[in-house]
């Protein structure tokens, strides 16, 4: 077997902060990197468990006063994250790329967190209590990942937060467009639901240079050829023969459908506060209504591109399951809005890392296949993680001759035939011994 490279992550976690974090002071930057390997090596984002996966094994009101306390920025540490992301040439944005923009609801029951509130969730069609986050995030052919996000926070939640400002979810999801534009992130389709098709978002981002795809009401007034109508009774005297079958690329049927293929059209028309767009409509069969509508103004683009290029949203829903099973994004319990804030800072820095590892090249150096899901990629830093001790054992102890080999039986895992008296090792086993070694370094 050749010799793998096995980096030291506390090395390399602390080199990749210091190239945008110039913002924070060195002690800073010291609790910002033992978060982020924290968070990495388990999704329990409490104090006490954040403190507990510390090689230091520090007190947990220390993360906490750091978090609520501190005099630092999370806008600032996320600008700069970008900045310096576009700065690199296998992770800077491309024009043919979209920025899919939503929000995510964590539900909590404690009264007593301050950045949390009621607000309406669209899964399960009623009001909860929970913190509600919008977040914006890229994706093109070759890469993707978050771009960075804003915390709504109800009024009833700010009445006793001076200097704090009500902003609504739109206002959040216009800020975050502007933050991206500053970092050079510009000319992209922004892909949204019905809830963001605005006349004054729409037009605020237009005038920055995007272009969008949106979800459209069935309800939403439109004129067509001086007729006024809505956008459902629009659909319905498009004629059968202007419906084109295609690949099921939006699935709209229940799931106990099998339909594989679909019906689109399209139509050019004025839709009231928003001007001239170009509208698709998406059914599953040419007897069912029409389940889904959408607008955009890319004009030079067929029904099926613009179909497409919605269908890119679901990006950002993998985005919320990975980071809140796998780094606690709905994970933190702390009751300050400004503690929450710099957490969500830490969450994407933390994820970002990941990427910024595969993306470029670091698995592949180190003979490791990249990860289909961002899971995959977390079980590529902990194996590298494992090996690293493996190796610190190696280097200290002269009773093991053959690091390489040691290591390999541990990458193979469950498939290497290990024997230990005569039997081998059970698969519980295995994983128990690793998940023991995981909670002890990083």
């Amino acid at each position: 077997m050749n010799k793998i490279p096995i980096e030291c992550f506390s090395e390399k976690l602390d080199a990749f902060l210091s190239r945008f974090a110039s913002g924070l002071s060195e002690p800073q930057k010291k609790n910002v990197l033992k978060l982020i390997q924290a968070l990495l090596k388990n999704n329990n984002a409490s104090m006490k468990a954040l403190s507990e996966r510390c090689i230091d094994k520090r007190v947990p009101s220390t993360f906490a006063r750091f978090l609520s306390s501190s005099t630092w920025e999370a806008d600032e540490l996320i600008l700069s994250l970008m900045t310096y992301f576009q700065s690199l040439k296998s992770l800077k944005t491309v024009k043919d790329g979209v920025i899919s923009i939503d929000d995510t609801i964590s539900k909590k029951s404690g009264k007593h967190v301050k950045s949390a509130g009621y607000c309406y969730s669209h899964s399960d069609n009623k009001i909860v209590f929970g913190q509600n986050i919008v977040v914006s995030h890229y994706k093109d052919a070759k890469k993707e990942y978050p771009l960075n996000y804003s915390l709504y926070i109800p009024k009833k939640a700010l009445l006793h937060e001076e200097g704090r400002l009500f902003k609504t979810r739109l206002e959040g999801a216009y800020e975050s467009v502007l933050q991206a534009y500053f970092s050079g992130i510009r000319g992209q389709t922004i892909l949204i639901d019905s809830w963001y098709v605005t006349t004054d978002f729409i037009s605020k981002i237009v005038n920055l240079g995007y272009h969008w795809v949106g979800r459209i009401k069935s309800n939403r007034i439109c004129y067509l050829n001086g007729e006024r109508l809505s956008v459902k009774e629009l659909a319905k005297i498009i004629p059968d023969d202007e419906w084109k079958k295609t690949p099921l690329l939006y699935k709209t049927s229940k799931k106990h459908k099998s339909e594989k293929t679909q019906y689109i059209a399209s139509r050019t028309v004025d839709l009231k506060t928003l001007g001239r767009i170009k509208m698709v409509f998406v059914r599953p069969t040419l007897e069912d209504d029409v389940v889904l509508f959408i607008g955009s103004d890319r004009f030079d683009l067929s029904a099926i591109e613009i179909l497409k290029l919605y269908t890119e949203r679901w990006r950002i829903e993998t985005f919320f399951r990975d980071s809140k099973q796998n780094i606690a994004l709905s994970g933190y319990m702390g009751r300050s809005i400004i503690g929450f804030e710099r957490f969500l800072s830490v969450v994407f820095v933390a994820y970002k890392f990941i990427k910024y590892l595969s993306l470029t090249g670091f698995w592949g150096r180190n003979r490791l296949k990249r990860g289909k899901t961002f899971g995959g990629e977390l079980d590529n830093y902990h194996q590298l993680c494992f090996e690293n001790f493996i190796s610190v054992i190696y280097d200290v102890s002269s009773t093991i001759e053959n690091k390489e080999a040691l290591i390999f039986s541990f990458r193979q895992g469950k498939h290497y035939e290990w024997q230990l008296n005569l039997r081998p090792v059970k698969d519980y086993l295995y994983h128990d011994l690793k998940s023991h070694i995981l909670s002890a370094v990083g």
